[in-house]
C-alpha cells in the first residue's frame, strides 16, 4: 500500500536528481524522471498497492541520481583541476 515512507523515498530520489542539475533543467527534467518512476510502478502495482521493496527496486533501475541526472544534461559541467 502507498505509504508517506514510499512517497518519501521517491521524493528524497527526485531532491538528488534536481540537486545534480542546472537551475534551469531542474523542473522539466524532475517532472520527467517523476513520469518515469510513475510508469515504472504502474507496471509492477496498482497505486494503492505499492510497498516499499516496489518502490526501492523501481528506484534502483533508474540508477543513481546522479547518473539521471547527467542523461538529461545537454551540456555537463566540468571541474578543471
Amino acid at each position: 500500500m502507498t505509504n508517506a515512507r514510499t512517497a518519501d523515498l521517491i521524493r528524497r530520489y527526485l531532491r538528488e536528481v534536481e540537486r545534480a542539475l542546472p537551475q534551469r533543467l531542474r523542473s522539466d527534467v524532475t517532472r520527467e524522471i517523476a513520469s518515469l518512476i510513475e510508469d515504472k510502478l504502474d507496471e509492477r502495482s496498482a497505486p494503492d498497492m505499492r510497498t516499499e521493496p516496489v518502490v526501492v527496486e523501481v528506484l534502483k533501475e533508474m540508477g543513481d541520481p546522479r547518473e539521471v541526472a547527467r542523461r538529461f544534461d545537454p551540456h555537463p559541467r566540468y571541474l578543471v583541476g
